[in-house]
């Protein structure tokens, strides 16, 4: 016999509606945190952009060309060579996802987490390779205690969750407490800063094939440069960054 729960959860689903998690004014689509509007406004990254730091390239295709075939090596890769494979972002770094990225980290709004977690997972569960190790930047020190999470971490606990066969570590990588916060730096003060924040942990990944590096939001891949270099000199095969949101050149 049906038990009275599966009657009332929609029937209170139908009468006191959740909110948008992002816009926190329209009622959530079904089975979601977002309302219709919010997850509409969403823009993935797609083609054309640089195969390798996986920087989109706005006005790079033409109506004669695919966007496969328009897609090229960024200036900053062909003169450097990434220490990594490539990096896939799933969305622009844009609202309404900018908004709530910014409204979690910085305004304590941890309702957020979920459904942050849930867009990462949706985009990304397809595509990690059996047995990959996941690992994440990780937080200044001092960060996680100030905010009270590590959101590259959830991203990435998000992902092994989907994808069921593979394995986080969180022995990798470690933080310095060097150089400072990368927001407002040039690119090549980025870089420069970026190897002075991390460190190896100490763990070996002799033997293993695919790392997946995991940040919420990349900017110039300066931050996933300076990890993946780490993660190769600690044996690596093949380092792979994915992230939540990548910042477009308007």
């Amino acid at each position: 016999m049906p038990r009275w729960k599966d009657f009332a959860a929609p029937l209170l689903d139908w009468l006191i509606p959740a909110r948008c998690a992002f816009c926190t004014k329209n009622p959530a689509a079904r089975g979601s945190s977002l309302c219709l509007g919010c997850r509409q406004r969403l823009e993935p990254v797609r083609e054309p952009w640089c195969p390798l730091c996986g920087e989109p390239w706005r006005f790079a295709a033409t109506v004669s060309m695919s966007d496969a075939a328009a897609s090229h090596p960024c200036p900053r890769c062909l003169k450097s060579p990434p220490p990594f494979e490539r990096v896939r972002s799933a969305f622009v770094y844009r609202e309404p996802l900018k908004g709530a990225v910014s409204r979690l980290k910085f305004g304590g709004d941890l309702a957020l987490l979920r459904p942050l977690e849930e867009l990462f997972g949706e985009a990304f569960g397809e595509v990690v390779e059996p047995g990959a190790v996941i690992a994440s930047v990780p937080p200044a020190p001092g960060k996680l205690k100030e905010r009270g999470f590590d959101l590259a971490h959830r991203l990435a606990r998000r992902l092994a969750a989907v994808h069921g066969s593979s394995t986080i570590r969180t022995d990798l990588l470690a933080p310095t407490g060097e150089g400072t916060e990368q927001a407002g730096l040039k690119y090549r003060e980025r870089e420069a800063n970026a190897r002075l924040r991390f460190r190896a942990a100490g763990a070996r990944l002799e033997g293993t094939p695919v790392v997946y590096l995991v940040d919420d939001v990349c900017t110039t891949a300066a931050t996933l440069r300076a990890c993946a270099a780490i993660l190769k000199s600690q044996g690596a095969g093949t380092v792979r960054g994915l992230t939540l949101a990548r910042t477009v050149q308007e």
